[in-house]
């Protein structure tokens, strides 16, 4: 994933342009960017057993809904982000939800309430690496010239698994829209991902992705092409990375932290190279990242000051915008015993806003 903000400059992007901000949506990581706190999707082993589904609340709004299957894969994600009571249906939709087959992700679906619904199918070479990605999108669909008005809204009562795979709408993809090869990835022998080509529905090329790696499989270089004029570089800088011991023996590798980011643009008028932005991490002795700074053509752009509570969780977000000595917002989050968000307070500086969100959540198992 690039390590950049995943925000849509606007909202007329296809659907598989919009594939990787699904996923940051839905997944709860940290991947060289801002940390994501109120996501209710946990890796398997903080998961209770038999759980079948967990709807969160947000002031008694349902905004998060996880759906899983008896192996606790995430077959079912739904989030809704109010927008604004002028916009339609006030709320964006964004649905994800997931087919498997022993474990292995074969086929999932992609919804958005602005700008439409695809189908990618997965394919896995003979080392089990997923190598191609084909697609379906609703690109026939005439709501399509509406993007911007919200017009695939009825995707909002789609609320489980069962539901989005019976829906008309899906089935008129899968009958009516051409699947066509979107991406190809190469891999090396030990799994990180060395290209990534993505490919338009005429077959043509219309972007390239390069990567390398150092000998702990950090990635320390990668380029982006999107067109001849269009491509740029990122460079990675991490800490030295070192072993873990106990009683003399190694237990274990220490991930590398991610120390620095620098991007290179093509300038196309100049034909040249130039640094763009430059983004800056510290951590704490637990290595839990405390600072993010970026610098956009050696001026300041933004920073986040990450504070965590006893239990290792964040318990405030400090946010400053093109003035490093000015707070522009400051989020503060409070869980209960499980380590589950139960309210959220947020003050803006800018507009002198004060929020505060409770948050609720329903369990539902298997028998």
């Amino acid at each position: 994933m690039e390590i950049i903000d995943l925000v849509m400059q606007n909202f007329k992007i296809t659907i598989s342009k919009l594939i990787a901000t699904f996923l940051f949506l839905f997944i709860t990581t940290l991947t060289f960017g801002q940390l994501s706190f109120n996501q209710i999707s946990k890796e398997k082993k903080f998961l209770p057993n038999k759980i079948k589904t967990i709807n969160q609340y947000k002031n008694d709004l349902l905004i998060n809904i996880i759906e899983y299957d008896t192996l606790k894969n995430v077959i079912f994600s739904y989030y809704k982000e109010y927008i604004g009571e002028n916009w339609k249906g006030e709320n964006m939709i964004m649905i994800t939800a997931n087919l498997y087959n022993n474990d292995v992700l074969k086929k999932s679906f992609h919804l958005h309430s602005n700008t439409g619904l695809s189908i990618l199918y997965y394919e896995y070479d003979c080392f089990k690496k997923n190598n191609r990605v084909f697609i379906r999108e609703n690109k026939y669909d005439q709501n399509k010239d509406q993007i911007n008005k919200n017009p695939f809204h009825f995707i909002t009562d789609i609320k489980s698994f069962n539901t989005l795979i019976s829906h008309p709408k899906i089935k008129q993809v899968e009958q009516k829209a051409q699947r066509y090869l979107l991406w190809e990835f190469e891999y090396d022998s030990i799994g990180n991902m060395l290209s990534e080509t993505s490919f338009d529905e005429n077959g043509d090329k219309s972007g390239y992705e390069q990567y390398k790696y150092d000998d702990n499989s950090n990635n320390t270089y990668s380029y982006k092409e999107w067109s001849e004029d269009c491509h740029f570089e990122y460079y990675y800088q991490y800490e030295k990375n070192y072993s873990l011991f106990e009683n003399k023996k190694r237990i274990e590798l220490k991930p590398s932290n991610l120390l620095q980011c620098v991007r290179v643009d093509y300038d196309s008028n100049e034909k040249s190279k130039k640094i763009s932005d430059i983004t800056f991490y510290s951590y704490d002795k637990n290595d839990r990242l405390i600072e993010q700074t970026k610098f956009n053509y050696g001026n300041f752009k933004e920073k986040y000051v990450y504070e965590y509570n006893r239990a290792g969780l964040i318990a405030k977000k400090i946010t400053y915008s093109y003035n490093p000595n000015k707070i522009v917002s400051i989020e503060k989050y409070f869980y209960n015993l499980q380590g589950i968000i139960i309210k959220e307070k947020i003050k803006n500086y800018l507009s002198s806003e004060k929020t505060v969100s409770k948050f609720r959540y329903e369990y539902e198992y298997y028998k």
